[in-house]
């Protein structure tokens, strides 16, 4: 079973990576900013890819990675996707309501929604 998990580096994708990674009949490709924070065992025994989900350059670079280390004809069993922004510099958890900016709220949309199927569109469509 071939799992591509975004977002390997942060809490949730990378508890879900230790977990599936004890498995030997899982073979993962994770993806986050900084490939040196995903766990020790992925990176030893599974591939880490960088990827920034907030550059829309990184689209088109994640998807040529993609298809070069997975045929297309063989594809992906699972895409799990764990990552996500909350802050940053300059974004911060809202609490009212009053707080929201359109510009954070587009931000956060950008990562924690719609970038995953950009990249997800080029590999499995080309």
């Amino acid at each position: 079973m071939r799992i591509l998990i975004a977002g390997v580096s942060g809490a949730i994708g990378a508890a879900l990576a230790e977990n599936l990674a004890a498995r030997a009949d899982v073979d993962i490709i994770g993806l986050c900013r900084q490939p040196e924070k995903a766990p020790a065992c992925l990176r030893e025994r599974h591939q880490v890819l960088a990827w920034d989900a907030e550059k829309p350059e990184a689209l088109e670079q994640v998807a040529a990675k993609l298809a070069a280390s997975v045929p297309k004809a063989e594809g992906l069993d699972m895409i799990i996707y764990a990552a996500g922004i909350l802050h940053g510099a300059d974004m911060k958890p809202e609490k009212r309501l009053e707080d929201l900016q359109a510009s954070a709220l587009a931000r956060a949309m950008a990562v924690n929604a719609s970038a995953s199927g950009c990249w997800c569109k080029r590999y499995c469509l080309g």
